[in-house]
């Protein structure tokens, strides 16, 4: 497996107290390589807080979060970094691109600590070859701004893509597009767990791009049922 999480949990407020929320409540996930699964749920439900504990943004009350065996909740921080910056790649409900940088410029942001010229060349030739299949290669040297928000979230998968990490992540990544791009965004996605292997990890409210996945859950006070349609 590439993800374990085990008995996961994770509330806000005082622990005992009348304002505490449970969020997730024990929550059990296998992830396999090369597998993309949808998480879908209301809003507030924890989809997003998911994300981010998978992503070491956050920390979980309670729970184990495996990856490739390594517990990521046990990591110091150089660990941490080391894991953000190589082994997941995130995408955002808005593309967060800098809007000072060209596309080119955005997708080489997360290869920036690289210090070896060898290994900068061939981050580039990565970036070069990622805008291509996004299909952005014409705009390369264009900011955000002058893009549409299709061209600017597909340069997003694009940077999350960058330092070839095994776990994708995002959350609600068709929501501020439009039906066309969406469409494009989730055989994108699809494409990118069935031909490159990646596992990947999606939370959407969308149907259709949920059922582009291998699998879906449905988070249900805070646990992941399995949906009976998936593949």
């Amino acid at each position: 497996m590439i993800l374990e999480i085990n008995n996961l949990r994770k509330g806000y407020g005082v622990s005992g107290s009348a304002g505490y929320r449970e969020i997730l409540s024990g929550l059990d996930l296998t992830v396999r390589p090369g597998q993309s699964i949808a998480i879908t749920g209301p809003s507030g439900s924890g989809k997003t807080t998911l994300l981010n504990l998978i992503a070491a943004l956050d920390s979980p009350d309670e729970g184990i979060i495996s990856y490739k065996g390594l517990t990521v909740n046990n990591l110091n921080q150089n660990e941490l970094d080391e894991y953000r910056n190589r082994s997941i790649g995130m995408v955002f409900q808005l593309h967060h691109l800098l809007p000072q940088f060209t596309l080119l410029e955005n997708v080489l942001l997360p290869t920036l600590p690289l210090r070896d010229q060898k290994q900068r060349e061939v981050a580039r030739d990565r970036a070069e070859q990622l805008l291509h299949r996004m299909g952005v290669w014409e705009v390369r040297n264009q900011r955000p701004a002058e893009l549409s928000g299709g061209e600017c979230q597909r340069t997003a998968v694009a940077r999350a893509l960058i330092n070839n990490p095994d776990l994708l992540l995002a959350d609600e990544p068709t929501g501020a597009l439009d039906q066309d791009n969406a469409t494009l965004m989730a055989q994108l996605l699809a494409e990118i767990s069935q031909t490159d292997g990646k596992a990947v990890i999606l939370v959407t409210h969308s149907v259709d791009l949920a059922g582009q996945m291998d699998a879906v859950y449905h988070l249900d006070r805070g646990i992941l049922v399995a949906d009976n349609q998936t593949k």
